[in-house]
């Protein structure tokens, strides 16, 4: 069978390979020492890692030495999602409890390629239920506490999927519309939707070097301040667990 490997390709997925498994602890490997492991030319090696660069599949460090990127991390945590272990054995004991707490539907997302990932819901017991959906990450209130945690690269994977938010230009008056949805007094996240009619709160927490955010959403209605208390102490209790 004839080789139609595209070698430039090859070279690439090799280079991954060996940020991947030759530095378990991501202290970074440079670049002389790179080019050695891969037995390329320190130039032809750099070439090809700074489109791995580019493309969010590798990065540097500190030090300037490269280590797998935040590409590589959201497919691990995209592969470890899908078996839904984490999901099941650490996620959905956490959002029971909310749910008991709160008796409101609870939501888990997580940030994936710059999109804002619904991975899991429990729904209200209540006949009354409110429903929170939208496409874009900012008009969610679980999506905007994740743009809240990302950093700049993970910022403009976020822009470049779902543009920017209403009234903003550029990142910092981006990180300004999201902050504004930040309750003044502790980590969690609040927006009123549909004039009054939907109440929305969310916190995001780091898992694994993964994003998510657990939020939750009830009829306006239904959310007197005693209700909102035990949305924010549930919530705040919730992302202490999973610290």
């Amino acid at each position: 069978m004839s080789d139609n490997s595209v070698k430039s390709v090859v070279k690439a997925l090799n280079i991954l390979d060996k940020l991947a498994f030759d530095d378990i602890e991501r202290n970074g490997i440079g670049l002389v020492e790179l080019a050695k492991k891969m037995d390329m030319l320190p130039n032809t090696l750099h070439n090809i890692i700074k489109s791995l660069v580019i493309c969010g599949y590798a990065d540097q460090n500190e030090q300037g030495k490269y280590i797998v990127g935040r590409r590589f991390k959201e497919m691990e945590t995209l592969g470890k999602l899908s078996y839904r272990g984490i999901v099941e054995k650490v996620f959905m004991p956490v959002m029971k409890t909310i749910k008991e707490k709160t008796e409101e539907t609870v939501i888990l997302a997580v940030l994936l390629n710059g999109k804002r990932v619904q991975i899991a819901e429990i729904a209200s017991d209540n006949p009354v239920r409110s429903k929170d959906s939208g496409n874009n990450l900012f008009s969610l209130i679980s999506g905007i506490c994740l743009a809240y945690m990302a950093d700049e690269k993970q910022l403009l994977d976020i822009l470049n999927v779902n543009g920017y938010p209403e009234g903003a230009k550029d990142l910092p008056e981006v990180k300004s519309f999201v902050e504004k949805f930040k309750l003044s007094d502790c980590e969690v996240f609040q927006k009123t939707r549909y004039n009054n009619e939907i109440e929305t709160f969310a916190i995001p927490f780091i898992y694994e070097d993964a994003i998510f955010s657990l939020g939750i959403h009830l009829p306006g209605y239904r959310c007197d301040e005693k209700k909102k208390i035990a949305i924010l102490q549930a919530l705040l209790e919730a992302k202490k667990s999973l610290s």
